[in-house]
Order: structure tokens, then C-alpha cells, then sequence
């Protein structure tokens, strides 16, 4: 598998369908109001938030479909068995384990009609610390 040095040389990899939705879900992303930086870690897209890494991108899956994984860094330890952070939202996050969950979409125009949702979650995702 190709090692990615840069956001760029991800987006170049991906077939055009995936590089759209990846591309608004990036605007979306850096155009939040906070204060991210973006790398690349994970061989993805990855969002930090006051040092934590907090957002990245899944592309490389079995579903073939882009993924937001939202979570809460590698320093905190995961509860696979506890209740979420957070709980009330409007997006359909699938909880891998009480800080880390998985947002799919079926496409460009899913993106689009949820942009407000995505972005009011994950602002609401940032504000979160446990």
C-alpha cells in the first residue's frame, strides 16, 4: 500500500467519485470556525484539534464508501463497552466504542444534503473532552 505524504498526493490517488465527496467534506471540515490542523496520519486526511488528533478520513474500506472516523486521539483509552460522549446528534454515527464512531455517506449528494448536520456535529464533536 502507497504511503501518503501529503493531502495532495491522497487526493490524487482517489477515483473521481470519492476525490468530490472528500473534497466537500474537507471544506466543510476547514471551514468549521476552530482552529485544525490538517496531515496526514493513518495514510488519511487527518483533523487536530488543540493538539489531539480528532477527525479522519476512511476511504480505504470494504464498503468503498468515504468515511468520517471521529474519535478522540490515541491517548485516551477507548471503552468498547460504554455508552458514547455524545449522544444527541443529528447524524447517524455508528459507535465503535464511547470515543470513537463512524460517519458513512452514500455519495456526493448525501453530503450535500446533510452539510448542516455534519457541520453542526462536528462542532459540537470538537467542543467535547473527556
Amino acid at each position: 500500500m502507497k504511503k501518503y505524504k501529503t493531502v495532495q498526493e491522497y487526493l490524487e490517488d482517489l477515483d473521481s467519485q470519492n476525490r468530490a465527496q472528500v473534497g466537500l467534506l474537507r471544506e466543510i471540515i476547514l471551514n468549521l470556525g476552530i482552529s485544525l490542523q490538517e496531515n496526514i496520519k493513518w495514510n488519511a486526511p487527518n483533523y487536530v484539534y488543540s493538539g489531539i488528533d480528532r477527525i479522519t478520513f476512511n476511504t480505504m474500506n470494504k464498503q468503498g464508501k468515504v468515511k468520517l472516523i471521529i474519535h478522540m486521539g490515541t491517548s485516551i483509552k477507548e471503552d468498547k463497552k460504554a455508552s458514547p460522549v455524545m449522544t444527541n446528534t443529528s447524524l447517524d454515527i455508528f459507535w465503535n466504542s464511547n470515543i470513537r464512531g463512524t460517519v458513512s455517506f452514500d455519495g456526493i449528494e448525501d453530503i450535500k444534503s446533510k452539510k448542516d448536520k455534519i457541520k453542526e456535529t462536528l462542532i459540537e464533536w470538537l467542543k467535547l473532552s473527556v
